[in-house]
């Protein structure tokens, strides 16, 4: 991989118990600002190693010279709430290389699926073989041309988590079989997740629709 080195990169990373990961990608790309994602909520145990990968973080972006901001994400396992934090973030950067490797599993996908959902601002989003250090190059999927009706974008920007296909049908007041159809459509490309209980059917958006 040739060096690229821009001064004007961003790079964000997920951290867990170590920041061994972050040092490849920021002596590789270069850049200015690392933007590392925290948890809170843990046992005291583990608040102390998280505690020694931040310092150890720090010890990294001050040989690089590169500036440090920590953002301690809020959203728990919310999916929509942490999806929303890290969005917000990458939104506001632009040329941002994202950094899926550390940190618990469930940040790092909804940082990965927050980069592919903004990935006009994202410049490359890596995994780091840690063993030998290598840096993997993880596809930068275009969500946005997932093609969608009218209507169906409409659906999306009304659907809540775990409302129900008739609550939406009243909602959008259309008839609950053409919402019902339209769900099962927008389940099979990807944009929802439903869930039965006896006969009522609830919905899940996969994504913020925005």
């Amino acid at each position: 991989m040739a060096k690229i080195c821009e001064a004007d990169i961003i790079h964000i990373a997920t951290v867990g118990f170590h920041s061994k990961h972050i040092y490849s990608p920021l002596k590789e790309y270069g850049g200015k600002k690392l933007i590392l994602l925290t948890s809170g909520g843990r046992r005291k145990k583990d608040e102390e190693r998280m505690a020694e990968a931040v310092a150890e973080a720090k010890r990294i972006v001050k040989l690089l010279n590169i500036e440090l901001e920590i953002i301690e994400l809020k959203g728990g396992y919310d999916y929509t709430a942490k999806f929303n934090e890290i969005a917000k973030i990458i939104r506001k950067e632009k040329n941002v290389v994202v950094n899926v490797t550390g940190g618990p599993k469930f940040d790092s996908f909804v940082l990965y699926m927050a980069a592919l959902k903004y990935n006009s601002n994202v410049k490359a989003v890596l995994y780091i073989r840690e063993d030998i250090h290598e840096i993997v190059k993880l596809p930068k999927l275009i969500i946005s041309e997932i093609k969608l009706t009218e209507f169906e974008q409409i659906m999306l920007k009304a659907i809540k988590p775990g409302i129900s296909a008739k609550e939406l049908a009243k909602q959008l007041n259309k008839p609950f079989s053409q919402v019902l159809r339209y769900s099962r459509i927008l389940e099979k490309k990807g944009l929802i997740r439903a869930e039965k209980d006896g006969q009522t059917r609830y919905i899940y958006p996969m994504q913020p629709y925005i």
